[in-house]
This record gives C-alpha cells, structure tokens and sequence, in this order.
C-alpha cells in the first residue's frame, strides 16, 4: 500500500509538473492570454478555460490550477459528447458551463440569442432583491375618516399596494386542498384590524387599485395564450388572483373577475358584514381622496419569499405583479413597461453581457430573448451580491422541490441540482446551479429552441443534468483509467 501511495503522488505531481511546464512555454510563445492574477479569484468572468474547440487557459490561479485545468478538460469533453448524444444531436440549443467565479469551462450555440420561456423570472428576481431587498413587503392599506362614533362617512378605501398573494382563508384553504402552498396575506386580518379601529358602519366600500396602470392584460402575450387563461387579469389590488369561481371551476378552464378592484372591496365588505360592520350599499372601485386617514393596513411576507415562490413553483401571476410593482416603487409608474425598464437598470449594474437580450415581461410567456451567456453571466453575478444565498435558494431543487421535485428522484441528480425551468411550445430551459461534493457550485445555463419541445425536453435535460453532476473536483488530477472524470 505504501509504494502505492508514494507511486501515486509522484505521478500526481509529476503531471501538475508537466502541466505547468507546458503552460509556461505557451505563455513565453505568446499564444495564451489573461495567465496574470495567480492566487487571486477574478471578481467577474474574466478568466477562461476555453471554448469547445480551443487551448485551455488562463488556469494558473492558485497552487490547485493544474487540477482545475484537467477537470476542465474532463468537463469539456464530456459537455461536448452530451450535446451530441441521442437526445440532443442535431438539435438547436447553447449549453454555457462557468466555474462559481466566473470561469468559461464549456460554450456553444451562443450566436445568437434564444427564447427563454421562464427563464425571464432569473432576471425579475435578481432584480427584485437588488432593488427592493429581500425583507421588504408590499402593504396593502384601508383608509377612510372615522368618526368618534364609528361612522365612516364617504365610505371606507382598500387601497391595493400590488401584492400577489392577497387572499381570503377559505381561498388560501382551498389552494392547499389542492397542494398548493403560497406566502399569502390575510385579507381576514385586515378586516379584524378595521374592526379594531373602532369602524362600525360604512356607507360602501370602495377598492383602489391605481398602483398600477389599468391594463390587465399583458400587451406583448399573444391571443392564444390569452384565450387559455394561461393567466388572470394583473391589477394593483388583486384578491384571490382574480378567480371568480375558484372553488368549483375547472382546473384549466377558470372564470376571472370582470373589475379586479371591485371584486376586492367585495370580499371586504363580506369579511366585515361577518364581524358586525354595518355597510349600505354595493361595493365599487374608485380612487381613495387625498388626505384620506390609514385606518389599518397588513403586509405581504417578506419579498424574498415572493421571489422563491415565483421561481421554485414558476409563478407567471406573480410574476408580472412583481414586474409592474418593481416600476411602482422605483418611483415610476406601475406599469409593464417601467418594470422591465427597472429589471434591466438592475441587471445592467451587475454588468452581465446583455447582447441579443430582449426583455418584455416578468413571466417569459412572451418572446423574451437572451443569450446562454447571459443566463450563466447573471447567475455568476448574484454569487457576489450579499443576495447570493437568498437568489440560490428561491430555485428549484432537483427531486425536492417546485418545478423540480418530480425530476431526478432516486438519482445522482437529485439534491444536487438547483435551476429555473421554463418551456413554451417551441422552447426548453433549464439554468442554475450544481452543487459538488467538494461544496463548490457549477453555473450553467441550457436553451434548447425546437418545434413541439415537450417532446424532446426531458430527455435532453436529464441529458445534461447527468453530465453536470459528474463533474470532478478541482483537488488534482483525475486517476489514471478514469477518462470520463468520475463524480465529485
């Protein structure tokens, strides 16, 4: 065992001197780049080991490199041979694979950018927690003027603040009925805390929904979609997601409501009829008067759980409530289009490569476009913001959890794979992270774009999923006779 282990370590260390010494004759002959910074992590993705076809480089970065550098090449060649194995041969699609820091170990297909179905939510939310935080919250208000007596004449405002969640507790029961958790707002709260305010008898009450613009629909999502009622109406006041017959309707055929703020101030006025509050007339919409008094208000769950909702369970409701309430509290209007002018400021302070990127709406149910690179780019850079573990954890898990739990399960994939799903008639993707035995992270990003994707999506995910999670660790070489590198 002995002449083993002193056999092994001088074959280690005489590759690492081999290595070494073939990368000092490149550097001398001028044909590699960026070699400068040895022991020192690159703050962005400047550093590479190479695209599909070309040398490695820029390894020498810590007194590992070597190890790195044949791990690399493993990775390499075994991304190549999943990109041109049975599921995925012949098929377009980009496959972009970074270290945690930012190295390049695997590109191809990136030459142009691609739709990216759900993929868009990876820019909401990293947008969301760096504009917003991940403890903020959305607060929904009642105002009105009472009366020592407990008269509220005029009539008593919901103010919507553009909080998704908002629900009554026989919606949020029903939803869980049918295994759907969600951070959701008590709307029964709210109306316990107008009770204790001393309100007695309201002549009406009236919802306010002008947070946001008056466009319920999302302009940019095709009429299709639409006719399917992929999704319900947005607006700023929006009460169990705007389904008028949730509890009896057909799971994919459901009646929304026709005026979402007046449905609101109806549920209200229920809630408070039930607690001893007098109301007169008919529930209606209209904007609150200046001046009006808060007579209580309740607040969303802290933003980053909106944000794990949205990616974990792929959200596309919330999504684009999140889009026009990140232009709302920019100060701008609530609107589509100021939110992804928001999305983008945020992404772009990230300095991420946003070429070819086409940004429209929060979901991805419209033809939002990027590049592989991006996608991988972004996810690099919310590694090195305080926001790293919040953004890592709103993803999926392979074979636990959201999209994911399903997938994966009882494999080497299972746990160890975090990612965003998305798909669209004609697209599949799937980025996010992989987490190694040596408790470092693989970034990577996949865009598969084909006709009738659902035919071909899970086999070519599982495809590179596989391949991802067998990467080696970076501790040294990989041992003779194990070509394929192993798991790590």
């Amino acid at each position: 065992m002995t002449d083993q282990r002193i056999s092994s370590r001088r074959l280690r260390n005489s590759l690492r001197l081999v290595t070494r010494i073939a990368l000092a004759t490149i550097v001398v002959a001028g044909t590699s780049v960026g070699v400068a910074g040895i022991l020192r992590r690159p703050e962005r993705s400047a550093v590479e080991f190479g695209d599909s076809s070309g040398p490695l480089i820029s390894l020498a970065r810590s007194s590992e490199s070597v190890g790195a550098a044949l791990s690399a090449l493993t990775m390499r060649e075994r991304a190549a041979t999943a990109m041109n194995s049975r599921e995925l041969s012949g098929l377009p699609a980009c496959l972009d694979i970074r270290t945690e820091w930012g190295a390049t170990i695997y590109s191809r297909g990136d030459s142009e950018a691609r739709a990216i179905a759900s993929n868009t939510k990876l820019f909401l939310t990293a947008a969301a927690l760096l504009k917003l935080g991940p403890e903020s919250r959305i607060k929904t208000s009642v105002v009105g003027n009472v009366g020592p007596d407990g008269r509220v004449p005029g009539g008593l405002w919901l103010v919507g603040g553009g909080d998704p969640y908002l629900s009554t507790l026989e919606f949020k029961a029903w939803e869980e009925s049918q295994e759907v958790q969600r951070p959701t707002t008590s709307l029964a709260a709210l109306a316990d805390s107008v009770v204790a305010a001393g309100v007695k008898s309201v002549p009406q009450v009236i919802g306010d929904a002008r947070v946001f613009d008056a466009n319920a629909i999302v302009g940019t999502h095709s009429r299709d979609l639409i006719a399917q009622k992929v999704i319900p109406p947005i607006s700023g006041l929006s009460v169990n997601r705007n389904i008028k017959d949730w509890a009896t309707a057909p799971k994919n055929n459901p009646t929304f409501v026709d005026n979402p703020a007046t449905a609101g101030a109806a549920e209200l006025t229920r809630l408070l009829r039930e607690r001893g509050v007098t109301i007169g007339g008919a529930p209606t919409s209209g904007p609150a008067p200046e001046g009006a008094k808060e007579i209580a208000s309740v607040e969303s769950a802290p933003m980053v759980q909106i944000v794990t909702e949205i990616n974990e369970e792929s959200d596309n409701f919330a999504a684009e409530m999140l889009l026009k309430y990140l232009g709302a509290a920019s100060g701008g209007a609530g609107s589509t289009e100021r939110g992804v002018e928001v999305m983008r400021e945020a992404i772009q302070s990230l300095r991420v490569d946003m070429e070819g990127l086409t940004l429209s709406d929060g979901s991805g149910l419209s033809r939002n476009a990027s590049k592989c690179r991006t996608l991988s780019d972004l996810l690099v850079a919310m590694l090195a913001t305080p926001f790293a573990e919040d953004f890592e954890k709103s993803l999926a898990v392979a074979g636990v959890s959201g999209t994911l739990k399903k997938r994966f399960v009882g494999t080497p994939v299972e746990a160890k794979l975090k990612a965003k799903t998305g798909s669209l008639n004609d697209v599949a993707a799937l980025s996010g992270y992989v987490q190694e035995d040596s408790d470092e992270r693989l970034v990577f990003a996949f865009v598969l774009s084909v006709p009738k994707a659902d035919r071909v999506r899970i086999g070519a995910e599982d495809a590179i999923a596989r391949m991802l999670v067998d990467y080696p660790s970076d501790s040294g070489p990989p041992a003779l006779g194990n070509s394929t590198g192993g798991g790590g």
